[in-house]
């Protein structure tokens, strides 16, 4: 929180992490009052905001704006962070932005999605369908993170006998995140389960399907990352490239 010398509250700036153990965080909550606006306040909230969550091990942030709220995209941008992605409708219809007038009032709001590090990212392996590869890899490369890219052998895979995958529900924007914290032999079966529960409890959109990883343990001669609670799919060695390759090892070149 930004206080004034009366001791009011100027400003606020959130960090929200979904459990204790997570590393990455989403930057929210932003406010500043009228009163302090276009004076600096903000890009002196998130930079104390950022020095403070590098102390407290978070290694990235990302935020989210409205596509229709210009200054929240170009104030992102101007503190280093990066649009890597547009979802449609996550934003409910009745989200009110002062001073904008939309004519669409009755349906949701795309937003972007902004990431920013909050320390020096370190080179990681991956492992990527070959059918969203391609598109990952841009992703990496314009974000700036440095990834090894290498060809999970599926037949191959320890997967656990049960998959456990964590719901997040927001009833206010009747959304959910969806979190894979083990990967089993049964996970198309269980994701099909989810989502036909979620619909019964009245969720309309799926934010996020996402992985919890964690880094292997030093001295395991692998900085690979993996999914859930299982050890790292096997690959081929000669198959690999960094984010920034142009070959691709997917058959074909794309898969």
């Amino acid at each position: 929180m930004a206080v004034n010398e009366e001791d009011e509250i100027v400003g606020h700036l959130g960090v929200f992490l979904e459990t204790p153990e997570d590393r990455v965080g989403e930057s929210a909550l932003a406010a500043v009052d009228p009163r302090y606006r276009g004076k600096g306040l903000f890009p002196k909230m998130k930079k104390m905001m950022m020095e403070e969550m590098a102390a407290k091990g978070i290694l990235d942030l990302y935020s989210w704006a409205v596509t229709v709220h210009m200054a929240s995209q170009k104030s992102n941008v101007k503190m280093g962070s990066k649009k890597n992605r547009i979802y449609t409708g996550p934003s409910t219809p009745t989200a009110i932005f002062k001073k904008m007038k939309t004519e669409t009032a009755s349906i949701r709001q795309t937003v972007a999605l902004f990431y920013v590090p909050v320390v020096l990212d370190q080179e990681q392996t991956v492992f990527l369908p070959c059918k969203h590869q391609e598109i990952i890899r841009k992703i990496y490369n314009h974000t700036g993170l440095s990834r090894v890219i290498k060809k999970a052998d599926p037949e191959n895979m320890n997967l656990a006998p049960h998959s456990h995958i964590h719901s997040h529900v927001l009833p206010e924007t009747a959304s959910v995140f969806l979190r894979v914290k083990v990967l089993g032999v049964d996970f198309i079966d269980e994701l099909k389960l989810q989502i036909r529960d979620l619909k019964l409890r009245g969720a309309e959109l799926i934010v996020k399907l996402s992985a919890q990883l964690e880094r292997r343990k030093k001295g395991t001669g692998d900085n690979s990352t993996n999914p859930g609670k299982f050890p790292a799919p096997h690959h081929t060695g000669d198959q690999e490239i960094r984010s920034g390759g142009q070959q691709h090892p997917c058959p074909g070149g794309r898969g």
